[in-house]
């Protein structure tokens, strides 16, 4: 009989402790999943920020161009194209890295450009600006 009550009680044990484990256990997988997808969300709001901050800059470099700022707008695009090579290392986006690399592929012309005044570098810096302004949700 001690036999009996020492198999009903590892029963009664493996029981108990699957009563408690399983639910944690589905509790855990639902978080990992809204963990994920949150990571997600958080990685397409970054992008979207970085973006954010691109359109500015270029923008600012536009705003200095018409008035005829062209040091200060040298200064800003140079640190937009700067921008432009960290986020395009760093970011996960495959919809964005072949825009970030063809808007770099501009940056000679463009930095050239604004050291000389009578160089018209102001329809590539609308292109870029249109681009980005586009990419950016209203």
């Amino acid at each position: 009989m001690t036999r009996f009550k020492l198999i009903t009680s590892v029963v009664a044990l493996l029981i108990a402790f699957l009563a408690g484990w399983v639910p944690q256990y589905r509790t855990t997988l639902g978080l990992r999943e809204d963990l994920t997808s949150a990571q997600q969300q958080l990685a397409v709001l970054k992008d979207r920020a970085q973006v954010a901050e691109l359109r500015d800059l270029i923008a600012l470099t536009w705003i200095e161009v018409n008035a005829r700022n062209y040091g200060v707008a040298r200064q800003t695009a140079s640190r937009f194209f700067s921008r432009v090579q960290e986020i395009s290392t760093s970011t996960r986006s495959e919809s964005l890295k072949p825009l970030l690399a063809t808007i770099y592929e501009k940056r000679d012309a463009i930095t050239s450009g604004l050291a000389d005044p009578q160089g018209s570098v102001q329809p590539d810096i609308e292109q870029i600006a249109r681009q980005l302004f586009e990419l950016t949700p209203q």
